[in-house]
Formats: C-alpha cells, structure tokens, sequence
C-alpha cells in the first residue's frame, strides 16, 4: 500500500492576485494538481487553506473519494469577495483592509492541520505572489538586553526601548494578534516586541522590524515538525520571490514564475516530486 502522505495546497487570497488572471489559473492548475495526486488507490490527502490578513480553511483533507468536493471548495474564476458574479467559484480574492499577505498565518494554519495527521509524509505547497505586509505579534524573543527607555510625555507618548541586540530570534507569537498595515513589509514600532520599563509600561523594542522575521519563525517551526515546505513564487517580485524561496526547504523544494501562464508548470512539477518522492 502507498505511503499515507497529506499535503496542505496554501493559496494567497491578497488582492494582486486579481491581476492578470492570477487566481483563476491557480484555481485550475491547482485543481488538475489535485486531479493528479487524488487517484484511486492512492493514500494521498490533500486540504486547502487561504491566506490574506488572516487564514481560511477552505476545505479539510479530502482523499480519492472526496476529490470532487475538493474541487469544488477550490471553484473557478477570479470572484472578489462578496461580489463573485458569473462564473466565479470557491476561493474569493479579499478586498480592503483584509487583502494584504499574510503568508505566517497560511503555514501556521497549514502546521495545525498536518501536526494532528497520522501522515507518515507531510508537506504544505504554498503559492505566494509578493512580500508579507501582515504578521503575527512578537510577544517572545532572545538576543535582547533591554539598557533603558526613551519617554517624554509631550514629545515622544511611546516608550522606546534602548538595547543591545545580538542573535536575535523569536520565542513566540500571539496567533490571536495580527500586526501590520497591509501595504508594506515595515512593523511599526510601537507593533514591534516590548518589554516592560522602569515606568510600569511597554517599552517597544525595533524588533522585528519587517514581516519576513515572523514569517521565516513559522516556516522552521514547521520544518521542526517533520512537514516538508514546497513554495511557488507566482510573478512575487524580487523580495518576495526571496522569500518564499528561504521558507522552502531546499533549492529544490521552491519554483519561481515569471508569467502567469506558466503556473501549470509549477503545480505539475511539485505533483511529480510528491508522487514519486
């Protein structure tokens, strides 16, 4: 019998995903990728899960038996939001203050299904199309040694941190607080990790100081699980293609699209590297 494997697809809902097609071809070259995987007889389970600002499930592991109803979840077209219109299905690009990226609340969602998996092969495809501009709150980190605050009630109302930084790394996140504008991948400080100064009040560290710390936290906590990260950099500029090529595994484990068009590529390839790995 073929090695139980499940494999959690993560998809970005951000709205540039709207552009040129984006969506619709991720929706049919993902669902012809879990056409692919979904054959009978085999012990493959796929699920779906979204990200913006925040998470979705879309739809929970499906195997052979379930794979239309996988499909369907996953739908068709480019709909945004509320208003889907003709032809539009499933997965909706979100719009306003929910349609940034956060890619950390994709994986963390995407690690809480596969840690509860009796799996004996795990893995999370995620297809991002830029940088993240949302992250979870830092609320734990080492590497800091806190000196003193800067506080001046009329002209700086927030306590800022003096310190000395080194080996910096985060401990924990707040997974119920979502941090960021949406629109850049800078933290704000009074956003960033603090600690508590000789005022009885918040002192806010500079750290971290984009988005991509976070992210990058979440990807090792997920490879520390035994789950395997492949990641598609659809048309994600240079920083983002950077990135999700750091959150993948290996060199291998990570594809970068130049053109939309070319997105059946990508999905083809991981499902070969699924298959026979």
């Amino acid at each position: 019998m073929p090695t139980p494997t499940d494999i959690v697809l993560v998809i970005d809902r951000s709205a540039s995903m709207a552009d040129n097609n984006r969506m619709a071809l991720t929706k049919q070259e993902a669902k012809t990728f879990v056409d692919n995987l979904l054959v009978e007889g085999s012990n493959i389970r796929i699920a779906v899960v979204t990200f913006g600002k925040t998470n979705t499930l879309v739809s929970d592991f499906r195997g052979f038996d379930g794979k239309q109803a996988l499909m369907n979840a996953i739908g068709t077209g480019n709909g945004i939001g509320g208003f889907m219109g003709t032809g539009n299905t499933g997965i909706a690009i979100l719009s306003g203050d929910e349609a940034g990226t956060n890619i950390q609340a994709g994986l963390y969602r995407a690690r809480q299904l596969l840690e509860s998996s009796n799996a004996t092969n795990k893995a999370i495809l995620l297809l991002g199309d830029g940088e993240p501009t949302f992250s979870y709150q830092v609320t734990g980190a080492t590497g800091i040694t806190f000196e003193s605050c800067s506080y001046s009630f009329l002209q700086q109302p927030l306590h800022q941190a003096n310190c000395i930084y080194d080996d910096l790394l985060i401990t924990a996140c707040d997974y119920s607080s979502v941090v960021g504008e949406g629109n850049s991948m800078s933290i704000a400080r009074n956003k960033c990790y603090s600690i508590e100064c000789d005022h009885g009040a918040n002192s806010y560290t500079t750290f971290p100081a984009t988005h991509d710390i976070p992210t990058y936290y979440e990807a090792e906590l997920v490879k520390s699980s035994g789950i395997d990260i492949y990641t598609i950099a659809l048309v994600a500029g240079v920083n983002g293609t950077d990135i999700l090529k750091n959150i993948a595994g290996s060199p291998a484990d990570t594809y970068s699209l130049n053109a939309v068009e070319d997105i059946g590529k990508a999905f083809d390839y991981f499902a070969f590297l699924i298959k026979y790995s």
